[in-house]
């Protein structure tokens, strides 16, 4: 017999509880960290794909980084501000699993990025000469797509699962997205599995990834320690750190979320929701931030990007145009000279070179000197006995030519 409550219900996402007076002001972070977070990692896409020499192994991984940020945040932060802004509530119950799958399967894919960083990272210090061989281009396109799958089959089976189940009572949602452990509740049916699945999928996935990073980082001190020199322990500490502060925040910020929505029950509910909405905002504006701070070929590439293009050439025409009209752009020849650079021998304006020598002062422009008046054609040369020699010749004058 059909359960009359198993055909699927719509849902009620209450925004951030308490606060509904509230969530116009609350959106105003929301949608500058979301706009930061897609300039941010638009940029690093845009740039490592433009430029060729930026064509290796870490910028790849760091583009990978890029596309689960953008993913992550794209699959919360609009349907928030629609609730924030136009007070939209109402979702079905398949297109909250949806959200709930896509928002953990790229954070699976994130955690596997992460631990394909800390392997480079490993392979770049513990193993420098081997690097371009065992870390290629299609090597970590293929490393990527094993993070993929491994995300897919993971995640889907609980939504898949958790759909099969009967859904009555309450199906207000006390936040701005759907939590796989929320959907969980609001099913009145046998749930021990579903709550058992998302625990340890929760900690054995989390926990395996922080198990291979922390290795990665333990042969990697290890082999810092047995330099003897200083400037390479620098060198290969600085190559870490942008990694280290991503893997800080990101994991910092999930464990914290997955231990208050699980066991904490009596946190404040509205500070419990505005902590797990910074998950997704702050960390996903940080990380493109923070490597292009920390690599420095990145961040001279982008420096000389935004130098050339259009808008910056048509900036620097305008200001020598504003700079030619007030008087105030001379050619460094006809420049005045400071009077600390004036000679003191009867050189009143010549440059000094090495041990008080001035040095020498060039014309502005060399006189063009006139071709030489040759006749068109010289007479033969007479040899010594009165005949003609045979090694005579005749000099015309050139018709055309460079002077």
């Amino acid at each position: 017999k059909k359960n009359p409550s198993r055909p699927l219900v719509n849902c009620s996402r209450v925004g951030i509880p308490g606060l509904e007076a509230a969530h116009i002001w609350i959106s105003i972070p929301f949608t500058v960290f979301y706009f930061i977070s897609l300039l941010g990692n638009f940029t690093v896409l845009f740039v490592v794909g433009k430029e060729q020499t930026l064509h290796k192994p870490m910028y790849l991984l760091l583009c990978m980084l890029a596309l689960t940020d953008i993913g992550m945040s794209t699959s919360v932060v609009p349907k928030a501000l629609c609730i924030f802004w136009f007070n939209l509530k109402s979702i079905t119950v398949g297109d909250c699993l949806t959200q709930s799958f896509l928002f953990h399967m790229v954070s699976a894919i994130q955690s596997a990025v992460l631990v394909i960083m800390a392997f480079d990272r490993y392979v770049a210090i513990c193993n420098p000469l081997r690097y371009n061989t065992i870390l290629t281009n299609a090597r970590i396109v293929k490393l990527g797509l094993v993070g993929l799958t491994r995300a897919v089959l993971v995640m889907l089976p609980g939504p898949l699962l958790l759909i099969r189940q009967p859904f009555c009572g309450n199906h207000i949602i006390p936040h701005t997205y759907c939590e796989y452990m929320t959907m969980v509740k609001m099913s009145c049916g046998d749930i021990t599995f579903n709550r058992t699945y998302g625990v340890v999928i929760a900690f054995v996935g989390i926990g395996l990834d922080l198990t291979l990073i922390a290795l990665s980082y333990g042969l990697i001190i290890r082999t810092v320690i047995r330099m003897s020199s200083k400037k390479d322990h620098q060198k290969a500490l600085k190559t870490c750190t942008a990694h280290i502060c991503v893997i800080v925040i990101s994991y910092t910020s999930i464990l914290f979320t997955i231990l208050i929505n699980w066991f904490n029950q009596g946190a404040v509910l509205h500070v419990h929701i505005i902590l797990a909405n910074l998950y997704f905002l702050v960390p996903l504006m940080l990380n493109p931030i923070i490597y292009g701070v920390k690599t420095k070929e990145f961040r001279d590439i982008v420096a000389l990007t935004v130098q050339s293009s259009p808008s910056s050439r048509i900036e620097q025409t305008s200001l020598r145009l504003r700079k030619l009209e007030t008087g105030k752009l001379l050619s460094p020849r006809s420049s005045p000279m400071p009077a600390t650079q004036r000679g003191r021998q009867g050189f009143p304006a010549t440059r000094r070179g090495h041990q008080g020598s001035p040095r020498a002062r060039y014309p502005e422009e060399l006189p063009v000197l006139p071709w030489p008046d040759y006749p068109e054609e010289l007479p033969e040369l007479p040899s010594s006995s009165g005949a003609t020699s045979p090694c005579s010749w005749t000099l015309k004058r050139p018709t055309s030519g460079p002077r």
